[in-house]
């Protein structure tokens, strides 16, 4: 089962009639980039400041700081040697029968994973998650204050004569501008997970930029220009 089969508008005519905050299930980094240009007035949260994967809360007019349902199971592996993958993890949680919305980010730790769920969908895996591939494994809930591993990044920085996502392309993939139109014309680039063709749109500061084939980053623009004019930017490739 489709686990969005309600819509964001059913949920927000809900929080409005009922009077009372309504959540959707995670929604992927797309759908929230979309979510976010349409629904202004909804609250974003993933479990934790950099969450891609995020539930959508239409808070009722009484309702100034709603509680998310989102409950955060640490994933243990008993054998702490043991390697497993994020594959493997996601792997294990869809075999349990539910769907890739009940679930947030999966976020590796030394010895498994930190999961963001839902609340049924915690009760599940506590449940029934028993293995991730051969390796057994222990699941905890946290609560209370706890650290998420940060998210680590290759930082090169670059100059580009404008903001334009061909100069930008081009930086990121280092290249020519002409070799980064072939790229766009080939649908190979997403600028916040949407795929992106036109050489002309301007990339604003924090924008998310992926190429098939060659990863994804996260762009800054420093706002200092170069002695010739051009722009100072800063490329956080995701490792």
């Amino acid at each position: 089962m489709n686990m969005k089969t309600r819509s964001l508008k059913d949920l927000k005519e809900q929080a409005e009639r009922a009077c009372v905050s309504q959540f959707s299930f995670f929604l992927d980094p797309k759908e929230c980039f979309e979510a976010q240009n349409t629904y202004r007035e909804a609250i974003f949260w993933g479990g934790y400041d950099e969450a891609e994967r995020k539930m959508v809360c239409f808070p009722a007019d009484w309702d100034e700081e709603p509680v998310f349902p989102i409950h955060i199971l640490h994933i243990r592996l008993k054998n702490k040697k043991a390697e497993i993958t994020h594959r493997d993890c996601l792997g294990a949680l869809m075999h349990l029968g539910m769907d890739r919305a009940c679930f947030g980010d999966l976020v590796k730790t030394p010895h498994g994973f930190i999961v963001f769920t839902t609340d049924a969908a915690a009760t599940v895996v506590q449940l029934n998650l028993e293995k991730i591939g051969r390796e057994g494994v222990v699941i905890s809930e946290e609560e209370g204050t706890f650290e998420i591993p940060e998210r680590k990044y290759k930082e090169e920085s670059k100059t580009v004569a404008s903001a334009r996502l061909d100069c930008v392309v081009a930086a990121f993939l280092n290249v020519s501008r002409s070799k980064a139109m072939e790229y766009l014309r080939s649908e190979r680039v997403t600028l916040n997970y949407i795929t992106e063709k036109n050489p002309d749109k301007q990339i604003k500061d924090g924008d998310i930029m992926s190429v098939r084939g060659h990863g994804k980053a996260r762009l800054h623009f420093t706002g200092d220009v170069s002695k010739k004019g051009r722009m100072y930017l800063v490329i956080h490739y995701y490792i």
